[in-house]
């Protein structure tokens, strides 16, 4: 099922091998994006990079064939059958002290507004602790440092096309109704913008850029909001932003759909 999207990785860490000498960082960790189990569609999740995640490794050892296979065979999860996304709800308010390294959700402003956006869209049970189950999550680069921060300018240049491949290649499988982009317009456009049908939706609140996305041969057809990264910013201002946001859009297309008829 994912067979273009481990190829396309194998090419990427091949890439950051060859050009290890190119930027700063000393130590990387690798992403794949994720699909819960119970996801139906209705909406996907998009981030810049993950800030820190669960391999670390050198940058050079990318060029070893027996490594790559080590980091595609974690990122990837090809062994295991648990989903994908219910780590989010295990680690939520995460005050366990065999595991108090470990990341606490729901200190997270970039999940509680996750939380919060399923819920309000119908598309889980939020009470429920298998609510990120449906839903998908990726991030634009799949290659950052290993502990904190997002990748460099030179890391992101050297990563750009292969990732946008990748991300591509996400839409392609998951073809969500929805997707909600926490990334900033500056990110996420060099990803999108060929792909984008319409545009010229006047945003709403914190919103920064609203429209869809059409893949037309691998039917994909999405309805987009792109939002800056919601640390430090009022949840119910960012929550609002989304909603109207969808609305607006939808009486945008609506209103096209009339006119065309």
């Amino acid at each position: 099922m994912r067979e273009k999207e481990i190829e396309l990785f194998e090419k990427l860490l091949c890439t950051i091998a060859e050009n290890h000498k190119a930027f700063k960082e000393d130590e990387l960790t690798a992403f794949a994006g994720s699909q819960g189990i119970k996801y139906n569609g209705n909406l996907m999740i998009v981030g810049r990079a993950v800030n820190g995640w669960t391999n670390k490794w050198m940058p050079s050892q990318a060029d070893n064939p027996l490594k790559r296979q080590s980091i595609v065979q974690d990122v990837f999860k090809l062994n295991e059958s648990k989903c994908p996304m219910i780590w989010v709800s295990e680690l939520w308010g995460n005050c366990n002290p065999d595991i108090a390294d470990k990341y606490n959700t729901k200190r997270s402003s970039f999940w509680r507004i996750v939380r919060m956006v399923t819920g309000e869209f119908g598309v889980a049970d939020i009470n429920n602790a298998d609510w990120p189950s449906y839903i998908a999550w990726t991030n634009l680069y799949k290659i950052a440092p290993s502990e904190t921060g997002n990748p460099s300018e030179k890391l992101k240049k050297i990563q750009h096309d292969i990732a946008r491949q990748i991300f591509i290649e996400e839409l392609c499988q998951w073809k969500p109704k929805r997707i909600i982009f926490f990334t900033g317009r500056d990110w996420v456009e060099p990803f999108v913008k060929p792909l984008v049908s319409i545009s010229e939706v006047k945003s709403v609140g914190l919103a920064q850029w609203v429209g869809k996305i059409h893949i037309q041969n691998d039917g994909v057809h999405s309805q987009f909001v792109v939002l800056p990264h919601p640390q430090g910013k009022p949840g119910q201002l960012i929550l609002s932003s989304i909603i109207d946001s969808f609305k607006r859009l939808q009486e945008e297309t609506d209103e096209l759909r009339i006119h065309d008829d």
